[in-house]
């Protein structure tokens, strides 16, 4: 057991999980919330208003792909109390 929990981090996270969970008071909740997607562009066509021509352009047609975007969201909670909340979010932009 011991040589699993050196190789195994997500052993590690269950363990401690598990070993903290019966401390949590009565009216206390912890959460954890996992969001994620893969976003398609098929028709993005823009027009500027405003101007006299009325300029048009194409999202799909006239810029490169980089490739695909995929959203990743993290977000840990513990409820105490019944009415205080603590959240931390992990949200990277690139």
């Amino acid at each position: 057991m011991i040589l699993a929990l050196k190789t195994d981090p997500m052993r590690k996270l269950m363990l401690l999980f598990m070993l903290l969970t019966p401390f949590c008071g009565v009216y206390s909740q912890p959460s954890l919330v996992f969001e994620t997607g893969l976003p398609f562009q098929r028709y993005n066509d823009v027009r500027i208003p405003n101007e006299s021509p009325a300029t048009r352009f194409s999202f799909t047609d006239d810029f490169e792909l980089q490739g695909p975007v995929i959203p990743l969201r993290i977000m840990v909670g513990y409820t105490f109390a019944g009415k205080n909340h603590l959240f931390a979010l992990y949200a990277p932009l690139g």
